[in-house]
């Protein structure tokens, strides 16, 4: 993987190749917590708002975006290669959107042991805003928001 060429972000297409090449990226990061069934990522596609970040033309990175009541619910996320800005264009991508969608609130919920993962939302804004119990391995469950004053003045890039 060429780390000079651009980071494109775009919607995800329900196609077998989007979704083939998401579901890989998806077992290679969540291992044993990974969806294992096409049609059950299939359905989680079309319920929510799911975009994928391509370098020189291949799937790198993908997240879900769920509507909710007071904002938004970042679901799920995951890259192929680490380091490289793909999880931050992602989520500056996902904040683009929610602007445009005329709302400026997205949370998420991260393991505690994801300090990687932690870093990258709090470099990108999120804040540290509750502890929700656990996961059934034990892990700390931790509530990150962004939440913007502004709305975006420009759309997203395509």
């Amino acid at each position: 993987m060429d780390e000079k060429q651009p980071i494109k972000t775009r919607k995800m297409k329900d196609t077998k190749s989007d979704i083939d090449d998401v579901l890989d990226i998806e077992r290679k990061a969540f291992k044993q917590y990974a969806w294992r069934k096409c049609e059950s990522f299939r359905c989680r596609i079309k319920a929510n708002h799911a975009f994928v970040a391509c370098k020189g033309g291949e799937v790198v990175g993908y997240l879900l975006l769920k509507s909710e009541c007071s904002g938004w619910l970042l679901e799920k996320m995951a890259v192929k290669y680490e380091s490289q800005g793909i999880g931050t264009a992602l989520v500056n991508w996902a904040k683009c959107h929610v602007g445009s969608e005329r709302t400026t609130l997205i949370r998420l919920n991260v393991r505690g042991q994801n300090t990687r993962a932690r870093r990258l939302y709090q470099k990108t804004g999120f804040v540290e805003t509750g502890r929700l119990g656990t996961y059934t391995n034990g892990d700390t469950k931790i509530e990150m928001t962004w939440k913007s004053d502004t709305m975006p003045t420009k759309a997203c890039d395509a």
